[in-house]
């Protein structure tokens, strides 16, 4: 019997995968009705609600909505136009929010202790085992947010009230918001001693949270009003939760000194040190794969080149897991691809790692686009910046330049992301091990421990 307890909060389906074709031109969704062939999102009863009104009960949405991304929306009451979208949608996508059963968000409701403190530590990729963390105060016991207000207890990141209550039910106000996200994500290490200037005009420099507040905006994790005030005793919404809690994510998975920082025209990346290669360690046939064809352990990775928490992954996990597992034949890892609908240039960088592939470079590729990602992500020109990744990859130009512009595998990808939708991914990174779905980039070491247990059950220790 596996010991996965630490681990079992990554764990959330087990299934067979079937191989299916499955496109936006051919789901049968919303075919037939007036050329539509794409959702538009779901109805307020479940059904899939097509562009031109047609809808269908009978219809999984939840099964095809991830290959029609173009008009796919996973909240009614979030659309394009939001000024949280691209917050929202990238923290939904990789399993940190959630919505309600109605498909809303609810952006302008408030969020509360326990809620916020849920929010920033499975967005920092913190997982946790519940029967570790609890009872830390009165009233908070062995609820279902009990294991994160412990931890962040256990950390120092959080204290309670003189009554010995932490109230995980009390709305969180702006300035509790940014000390917590400060200490979660560890920036709070850096505070400063003294605040000189005020950083908001009702943000005076002797208050308590006036350190936190002048490196939130410094990181450009917050912004004031009109008259730059922060007002923090202001109760958090939704939407600006995840706001801030996505700018953070940004700043730290891609090493920004700020998020307003970003580069605006194309920066050639390193190539990274740590290559992937398959030139010493692989005996696999199968495109896009790692290790022993034979090994007891199966790992198929979903990736979206223009996520953060992807990278993060690549970084933390995959890059290691390739020396202590899938060099060493206890592995077989193969790459799929899943970009999300609101990363505007992830399908363009699946598609330039494909078109590499097509000349033998395949995981060089996909090492500069995650390498480089800051950069390449925020660019006017994508062709012009992948055009340039070929080139230092030595890439024949021509045959590249015609295979970006002739969408040559756009099929394959659609392919990977219906299979992925199919298994129970609607998020990334995702992986699937052995038939189990694994949602998130888990801690190493929690990872490698479930996979050592993994390899001893299924080779009885040999």
């Amino acid at each position: 019997m596996l010991k996965r307890l630490a681990f079992v909060a990554l764990i959330v389906a087990s299934f067979t995968l079937t191989s299916i074709s499955v496109n936006a031109a051919s789901t049968g969704a919303c075919s037939g009705h007036d050329g539509v062939d794409c959702l538009a999102g779901p109805d307020t009863d479940g059904s899939v609600l097509c562009i031109d009104g047609w809808n269908d009960s009978s219809v999984d949405y939840n099964e095809i909505r991830s290959v029609c991304t173009d008009t796919f929306t996973p909240f009614l009451d979030v659309d394009n136009t939001h000024e949280n979208v691209e917050a929202i949608y990238t923290l939904y996508e990789t399993n940190v929010i959630e919505g309600y059963d109605d498909f809303t968000f609810k952006p302008e409701n408030q969020v509360n202790r326990a809620e916020f403190l849920k929010i920033l530590i499975e967005g920092d990729h913190i997982f946790l085992n519940p029967d570790a963390y609890n009872n830390c105060f009165s009233d908070v016991e062995d609820g279902w947010f009990a294991k994160y207000v412990c931890f962040a207890e256990s950390e120092g990141w959080v204290e309670g009230y003189e009554d010995g209550t932490f109230k995980p039910g009390q709305t969180v106000n702006k300035a509790e918001a940014i000390k917590i996200l400060l200490e979660i994500h560890g920036y709070a290490a850096n505070l400063p001693t003294t605040v000189a200037t005020a950083p908001y005009n009702d943000v005076p420099t002797d208050a308590w949270f006036a350190p936190y507040v002048e490196i939130a905006k410094e990181k450009g994790f917050i912004n004031g009003d009109a008259s730059n005030n922060l007002n923090p005793d202001a109760l958090m919404s939704r939407a600006a939760i995840a706001e801030m809690t996505y700018r953070s994510i940004v700043v730290k998975a891609d090493k920004l000194d700020s998020y307003t920082t970003v580069p605006t025209t194309p920066i050639m990346p390193e190539v990274p040190e740590v290559t992937i290669s398959t030139a010493d360690f692989t005996n696999a046939t199968e495109p896009r794969t790692l290790g022993d064809s034979d090994a007891v352990i199966e790992i198929i990775g979903y990736n979206d080149y223009q996520c953060p928490f992807c990278k993060v992954y690549v970084d933390d996990v995959l890059h290691q897991l390739t020396t202590d597992y899938i060099e060493t034949g206890k592995v077989k890892y193969t790459f799929k691809d899943f970009p999300l609908s609101f990363h505007v240039y992830a399908k363009d960088a699946a598609h330039a790692a494909r078109c590499a592939e097509d000349q033998g470079k395949f995981f060089e590729m996909h090492d500069l686009l995650f390498a480089g990602q800051s950069d390449w992500s925020y660019v006017d020109d994508i062709d012009t910046t992948l055009a340039l990744y070929a080139t230092e990859l030595e890439l024949d130009a021509t045959e590249f330049e015609t295979c970006m512009t002739s969408g040559t595998h756009t099929a394959d990808i659609n392919q990977d992301m219906a299979e992925g939708v199919v298994a129970g991914i609607n998020g990334t990174p995702a992986m699937i091990v052995n038939g189990e779905v694994i949602v998130g980039a888990p801690q190493y070491d929690l990872f490698s421990e479930y996979l050592d247990e993994l390899y001893a059950d299924l080779t009885n220790g040999t």
